[in-house]
């Protein structure tokens, strides 16, 4: 079985680890719910977004990427669900984490952060991850 984390928006941010056998397309377009893309978090860990996440005004934000630990040097964000995975570098296949890359990613993630939008208004982030260079 493969371990992947799925951070879901209900009432309050949710990172879950499941287990899976397939960490195929078909899984991936169920839980996110539609055309997906990868952004590579680490060499090792992909991170599978909705294709067209940003532009889906009832999609939540999700996750703030950021350049430091202090998570005041914006990147980019993530609306909606995604899915966390290995990465079999020699296949490029998705995989399940191993247990040293669900600690690299929890230890990375904050929670609860507001940044300051162009229009002075200020957006949720339930989650932020340290960008990794």
């Amino acid at each position: 079985m493969n371990k992947v984390l799925i951070v879901m928006m209900n009432k309050k941010p949710t990172l879950e680890l499941i287990e899976i056998e397939d960490v195929g397309l078909e899984f991936k377009q169920r839980i996110i719910g539609g055309r997906i893309d990868c952004i590579s978090f680490t060499p090792d860990i992909d991170i599978w977004i909705h294709d067209e996440g940003l532009y889906i005004d009832s999609f939540t934000p999700t996750i703030l990427f950021t350049a430091d630990h202090k998570h005041e040097k914006i990147i980019g964000g993530i609306k909606g669900t995604c899915i966390i995975t290995g990465l079999e570098a020699s296949t490029g296949r998705s995989i399940g984490l191993s247990e040293e890359q669900i600690e690299l990613i929890k230890t990375k993630l904050k929670k609860n952060i507001r940044v300051k939008s162009n229009s002075d208004s200020k957006i949720y982030y339930p989650l932020a991850l340290k960008w990794e260079d």
